[in-house]
């Protein structure tokens, strides 16, 4: 039994130094060997950092919530969705989250959308009023906004139901061909 033991440990040992000698990370103390641009990494970089989570001000928040919903991008909708803590994804499960966002996805599916000024609401809310247009079905609902952490903001909510045909409404058929 010692042996088979052993010989487990060597064997777990040799795939854990064959996957770290074919890793591209540098030696530890070293400095990494910079990227010409005509190198094909494969990943863009990020040169910027990390992207800011949230937006500059309430009504960017409802335009790119918007902008990403109506783009399918459940991460763009991720980093502006949030409360006074932030965005959601932080702070709540990933699967709950990302469920939600693509159930909100699909209420806010639209070609064409306009946002109106906003009011005030408690806690610094503000509330716009959305038009939103799919097709030749346009709904209106109202989507709120708060100010988060770092003076960011997010969209907190909208109302559902007043855009819930949206996410029902189907891109019709076309016809049968004539025969």
């Amino acid at each position: 039994m010692n042996g088979r033991v052993t010989g487990t440990v060597v064997s777990s040992l040799l795939v854990l130094a064959c996957a770290a000698a074919c890793t591209n990370s540098p030696p530890p103390g070293s400095t990494p060997r910079p990227v010409s641009a005509d190198e094909n990494t494969g990943t863009p970089m990020n040169l910027e950092g990390p992207q800011p989570v949230g937006a500059a001000t309430p009504r960017e928040a409802v335009d790119l919530f918007l902008a990403a919903a109506r783009a399918q991008d459940v991460q763009a909708m991720s980093a502006v969705w949030g409360s006074t803590n932030g965005p959601a994804r932080e702070f709540s499960p990933h699967d709950v989250s990302e469920k939600r966002l693509l159930i909100m996805m699909c209420f806010l599916k639209h070609d064409k959308g306009s946002v109106g000024a906003p009011g005030a609401a408690a806690g610094g809310r503000l509330i716009f009023p959305v038009t939103l247009t799919q097709g030749d079905l346009t709904r209106s609902t109202t989507i709120t906004t708060i100010p988060g952490p770092a003076s960011r903001y997010y969209v907190e909510t909208f109302d559902m139901k007043a855009v819930e045909p949206l996410c029902q409404s189907r891109t019709p058929a076309p016809p049968p061909p004539a025969r």
